[in-house]
């Protein structure tokens, strides 16, 4: 197959790829191996979507990291997820900077940035009260205080951070 043809229809295979969703350089160019391009094909093709802006791991750290944030994730599990998709720990790190010095991202409930851990934890631990209609005054049951701390857990944050958090919430020691 002719290598000019042969990298144009790689190209037009990630292009479509990449016109679905953002999609990060590693993804790029594991799909085009899985299509059958060969290695050196799908890197001059995700080259030339680099350079023509349609693949862009920074701004896609940005993104990945505002939406993270608004689920509640910790940015510990966030920047795990992001390697795994293959960016760097510069571009997550710098994306985490650009969050904190512009004001467009991460937006709580009530309207304003929210980049602490510990803010963002104490969100997802409200909110689990209020589905399980308690408040954080409330004498709330063991299950419910354990069922905070596994999801904020699963949500990626260390133990310092739950323990904190779930300090807050007034226990019911009577089973």
């Amino acid at each position: 197959m002719d290598t000019k043809i042969s990298s144009m229809g790689a190209y037009a295979a990630g292009a479509k790829f990449v016109s679905r969703r953002m999609r990060t350089e590693k993804e790029v160019i594991k799909h085009l191996l899985d299509l059958g391009f060969a290695e050196d094909e799908a890197l001059e093709a995700v080259h030339s979507l680099k350079s023509d802006g349609y693949i862009n791991d920074e701004e896609y750290a940005v993104l990945f990291l505002v939406n993270a944030f608004q689920k509640g994730r910790s940015f510990n599990r966030a920047k795990r997820e992001l390697n795994m998709l293959g960016v760097d720990d510069f571009s997550i790190d710098d994306a985490f900077y650009r969050l904190e010095t512009e004001e467009h991202h991460s937006v709580s409930i009530t309207g304003r940035i929210i980049l602490s851990e510990e803010e963002r934890a104490n969100e997802v631990m409200l909110k689990l009260l209020e589905k399980s209609g308690y408040s954080i005054s409330d004498k709330v049951p063991r299950k419910v205080y354990d069922r905070v701390a596994r999801n904020l857990s699963g949500k990626g944050y260390n133990s310092g951070i739950i323990y904190k958090v779930c300090n807050k919430i007034n226990q019911d020691n009577t089973f």
